[in-house]
């Protein structure tokens, strides 16, 4: 049997006609197998891939907008979102990679 064909996430978003996000989504979710590698990169199986029922464009456009609305979330204001979802420590190196002064978020 031939070596089986591993792709990046950018090439397997690309083959399902979703983001990248999304699939980094799917994969936390377990809903698609991923090979990560010793520096941490995933690795979907084109074989896999290929079994996958195709998306239609209702459910790809949805996908999409939930997927934009989580990042546009998390972007808008990082330290408030991580005060809400994750520890302090989180938010003084946010507050500190990015300048931000968060008085204002208080």
């Amino acid at each position: 049997m031939g070596q089986e064909t591993l792709l990046n996430i950018s090439e397997a978003s690309r083959i399902l006609g979703v983001s990248e996000a999304a699939l980094r989504q799917w994969t936390g979710e377990g809903k698609i197998k991923a090979f990560v590698t010793p520096s941490g990169h995933r690795r979907y199986s084109q074989a896999d891939l290929k079994k996958l029922p195709p998306m239609s464009t209702e459910q790809r456009e949805s996908l999409e907008a939930m997927t934009r609305s989580i990042v546009n979330k998390i972007l808008e204001d990082p330290v408030k979102y991580l005060k809400v979802n994750g520890s302090n420590n989180h938010c003084e190196m946010i507050k500190e990679l990015f300048q931000l002064n968060t008085e204002r978020n208080s």
